[in-house]
């Protein structure tokens, strides 16, 4: 199973996920195919059918890792016994950011309600009043800290836009207000 924006084959932010799967991997001649999800339990013949390669699958579960299991039957009714499995994790939470404070008149931290891909990137973060960032450091647990160019007893506005988490979700661009003290 493959995200259909992102490629990936192990997060998906879509519902709907493209299936890439040949007779060559099941080993033998099709009639009908079957995908179920966290499922352990073995179909039955009047489980199947779908008599085409199926190219899409729309999960049902809710969010979190989903197995999706591919069965095949042959036109005699056989089952195959070695089912090819893949676990996908569906995600449809658009990541959050918040203002944890300032930690020196230079070093701001913020916190993602979720593991993010592209929080240390210092191009996402852009501030007011002519700042520049300086560096940007993962301090685990979805903590990032910004050091930037900044004077005493100035507001700031940061903003903050491109971060995605895992599995593609865009962070809504977001502006955080702070004040800079010594």
């Amino acid at each position: 199973a493959t995200d259909e924006s992102s490629g990936s084959t192990t997060y998906t932010n879509s519902r709907e996920v493209s299936l890439n799967i040949s007779v060559d991997e099941v080993r033998g001649y099709v009639a009908y195919w079957l995908v179920t999800e966290n499922s352990t339990a073995v179909p039955t013949v009047s489980d199947f059918s779908v008599t085409s390669t199926p190219s899409t699958y729309a999960i049902t579960a809710d969010e979190g890792p989903v197995t999706l299991t591919f069965w095949v039957l042959d036109d005699s009714n056989n089952l195959n016994t070695d089912p090819i499995s893949q676990v996908i994790t569906l995600d449809l939470t658009i990541p959050t950011v918040s203002m944890l404070g300032v930690v020196a008149t230079d070093t701001i931290q913020i916190e993602y309600s979720e593991s993010v891909d592209t929080a240390d990137i210092a191009g996402s973060y852009s501030f007011d009043a002519g700042l520049s960032v300086v560096s940007v450091t993962d301090r685990g647990s979805n903590v990032f800290e910004i050091v930037t160019t900044t004077q005493n007893h100035v507001t700031y506005t940061l903003t903050i836009s491109g971060v995605v988490d895992h599995a593609e979700n865009v962070v809504t661009p977001s502006s955080l207000t702070f004040d800079c003290l010594d």
